[in-house]
């Protein structure tokens, strides 16, 4: 079998092509990871650099975190502390005419230095008194935070609305507080 010039060259091009198309197809891969890689070194440059910020402002938060603790309610580890967050409770609700039909208490959990209690309540207002409720719960600090609000018509046409109510109550433990009553 003779093997012609004309297909000798036809072998060469083809032999050519397929090395470029081999290389071009290595290179594209090799292109895309390149550019992934440099997609993840932005992303974690750009993750140390907000921390760098946020280490840079250390002593802004530490202030912060000393001045809002002092507001802190700071109780006895050996305090129960349901009594006093539903008397709060209660006492804004009263104030505001809300009706308070049921509460569950879950447990208390820490969460660093704090400690988070959940109080979940089906409660019954009108509008106005619900409105006034919300405000005063929020006026009484940061202690006290509504995470879950449901609302909707009541059935019962004494007051317009009913629904259930979840609040986060953040304290502090320590073993040297006497067990009669928060520090303020």
């Amino acid at each position: 079998m003779i093997i012609s010039n004309k297909e000798k060259a036809l072998l060469a091009i083809t032999v050519v092509v397929m090395l470029y198309a081999f290389i071009g197809i290595s290179f594209r891969k090799k292109y895309d990871a390149f550019n992934t890689e440099r997609r993840v070194q932005t992303e974690k440059e750009q993750l140390i650099a907000s921390y760098q910020n946020l280490i840079s402002q250390k002593t802004h938060w530490e202030d912060t975190y000393l001045t809002h603790s002092e507001k802190m309610p700071t109780f006895s580890h050996n305090k129960q502390v349901e009594t006093y967050w539903s008397g709060i409770l209660d006492r804004i609700a009263s104030t505001n005419k809300v009706t308070i039909i049921s509460r569950n208490i879950n447990k208390e959990q820490r969460i660093g230095d704090v400690y988070e209690m959940a109080i979940e309540c089906k409660w019954e207002s009108n509008l106005d008194s619900l409105i006034s409720f919300l405000y005063n719960i929020h006026a009484e600090g940061a202690m006290l935070d509504i995470r879950k609000l449901t609302i909707r018509p009541n059935k019962n046409k004494a007051v317009e609305l009913s629904g259930n109510l979840t609040i986060f109550c953040a304290y502090m433990r320590d073993e040297s507080i006497s067990p009669k009553e928060p520090n303020k």
